[in-house]
């Protein structure tokens, strides 16, 4: 008797994808990680904007002159140099799937399916690299909202610029994410 050898089902992919951000879009600690870069951003963008007179921050030594808190530079230092904070978020959030399984010894249970290596593994990187990059958006919002805040002095405040936001992401953030998130 021949047995016909099983092929992997590409749909495995996506339904591992699809479960591991369910996971953690309900684990706390996930909106805890958000929270805490948000607050960060927002205090340090208001802080920026004159709502603290007696406190000076400045990004990239732009503290003289008139440079808005929301200029497209201090956007992108601030993404840019608060991300290396998360980091740290980011080996949490991307190391931990594989481990998991390991940890509680479900990973046997992955193997009796005709699941691929790649859709295993991809699944879970990519489902944490989404949540990872959901978390690590906070820091935009946060700045956002800390324009927006009433506290702050609205001569230090420039227009609006959307491209500002998400440039730093696109050069910066995802590639960061996806490399340590490899790494890691």
């Amino acid at each position: 008797m021949q047995f016909a050898p099983t092929k992997t089902n590409p749909l495995m992919f996506k339904e591992i994808f699809l479960f591991e951000l369910k996971y953690r879009i309900t684990r706390p600690v996930t909106w805890i990680y958000f929270l805490i870069l948000f607050l960060i951003a927002y205090l340090t963008l208001i802080t920026q904007a004159g709502a603290i007179s007696s406190i000076q921050i400045s990004v990239g030594g732009t503290s003289g002159g008139k440079v808005f808190a929301n200029s497209p530079f201090n956007i992108s230092g601030l993404i840019s140099g608060l991300t290396f904070i998360g980091v740290l978020i980011i080996s949490a959030i991307v190391g931990n799937p594989v481990y998991r399984d390991f940890e509680h010894n479900t990973h046997s249970l992955f193997y009796t399916k005709p699941i691929s290596k790649f859709g295993y593994l991809g699944g879970r990187f990519f489902g944490s690299v989404v949540i990872a990059l959901l978390v690590l958006s906070s820091i935009g919002l946060g700045i956002f909202f800390g324009t927006l805040s009433p506290w702050v002095v609205a001569d230090k405040i420039g227009p609006f610029n959307l491209m500002a936001y998400l440039r730093p992401y696109l050069l910066f953030v995802i590639p960061n994410i996806i490399f340590t998130g490899a790494i890691f």
